[in-house]
C-alpha cells in the first residue's frame, strides 16, 4: 500500500484536484531529465519538469506484464547521435502523481525501465518495460 501524506489525502479528498503526472528519466550516466502532462513547469524533486510538447504513453494492464509504449516529443539534451550510440539503454522510467499547485505533494506510481528504441526523424518511441518483465525472461541455460 501507498503511505501518502496527510495533506495530499486530504488534496485527494477535495471535489475539485490539482493533478499532474510527472515522469522522471534516469539516463544509465545518472543525468535526470524531468517532463510532465501539465501545461506549465514545475518543480519536482530538484528537477524542473518541462511539459510534454507531444507524445503518448500506453499501460497495459490485466494479466499482462506491467508494461507499455511512450512516443515523447519533447526536448532531451541528447543528440540523435548519443540515442543510437545507446545513451537510453538501461534507463529508468518512473512515474508519479503530483499536485502541481504544490508539487511536494505526490505519490510515485511505478518504476520501469527503457526497452527498444525506434528512432523517426527527430521523434523517438521506445519500450517502457515494467518491473513485471523482469520476471518474464528466460535465463539460465537450456537443454534438448
Amino acid at each position: 500500500m501507498r503511505s501518502l501524506s496527510a495533506e495530499f489525502s486530504s488534496h485527494l479528498s477535495d471535489e475539485v484536484t490539482t493533478l499532474c503526472r510527472v515522469f522522471v528519466l534516469e539516463l544509465s550516466d545518472a543525468r535526470r531529465f524531468a517532463f510532465t502532462d501539465h501545461d506549465q513547469s514545475l518543480l519536482f524533486d530538484g528537477l524542473s519538469a518541462q511539459p510534454l510538447q507531444a507524445g503518448e504513453t500506453e499501460q497495459r494492464g490485466g494479466f499482462d506484464a506491467d508494461s507499455g509504449a511512450l512516443q515523447p516529443v519533447f526536448g532531451l539534451e541528447l543528440s540523435r547521435d548519443a540515442i543510437l550510440d545507446g545513451v537510453l539503454d538501461g534507463a529508468v522510467l518512473s512515474e508519479h502523481r503530483v499536485n502541481w499547485q504544490s508539487p511536494d505533494q505526490s505519490v510515485h506510481l511505478t518504476t520501469g525501465r527503457l526497452g527498444a528504441v525506434t528512432l523517426r526523424g527527430d521523434m523517438f518511441e521506445t519500450e517502457w518495460l515494467g518491473q513485471a518483465t523482469l520476471l518474464d525472461r528466460s535465463t539460465g541455460r537450456v537443454f534438448s
